[in-house]
């Protein structure tokens, strides 16, 4: 039986979330968990797309984030994952079982390392719209 996990996918683009929909009519009985689709404060992944993500939405503490890559926007920051723009099916199972490693390994961390890596990610959405702002 295969562990189910929430991810949340509200913050892709309309075209990026039919495509997430489709690919994972197949990739859902191909990944390390079934992934069930929920809202952001609820979820234990998030595939976000910076053009569309604003900080006034963190996600939950123990979130894993993979954001969508776009060309001169946010490649990610140390401990995201990145999902290719135009992803295929193995982009799409490679990334979700990245984060299902990632998801055992969060169980196994004291809470101490969650505060830092909540810290960390404030910081870098911080970063994040400060280059977009400029830009």
């Amino acid at each position: 039986m295969r562990i189910t996990s929430l991810i949340s996918v509200n913050y892709l683009a309309e075209k990026e979330f039919l495509r997430y929909e489709l690919l994972m009519e197949i990739a859902g009985e191909q990944t390390a968990f079934r992934w069930i689709l929920s809202d952001l404060k609820a979820a234990s992944v998030a595939i976000l797309d910076p053009w569309l993500f604003s900080t006034a939405y963190v996600p939950p503490e123990q979130c894993i984030c993979i954001w969508l890559a776009r060309p001169g926007g946010y490649a990610g920051r140390q401990g995201d994952l990145v999902l290719p723009l135009g992803f295929r099916l193995h982009d799409l199972i490679d990334v979700l079982d990245q984060a299902a490693l990632r998801l055992f390994e969060m169980k196994e961390k004291p809470a101490a390392d969650i505060a830092s890596r909540r810290a960390t990610l404030e910081m870098a959405l911080r970063h994040l719209f400060t280059q977009f702002r400029v830009s």
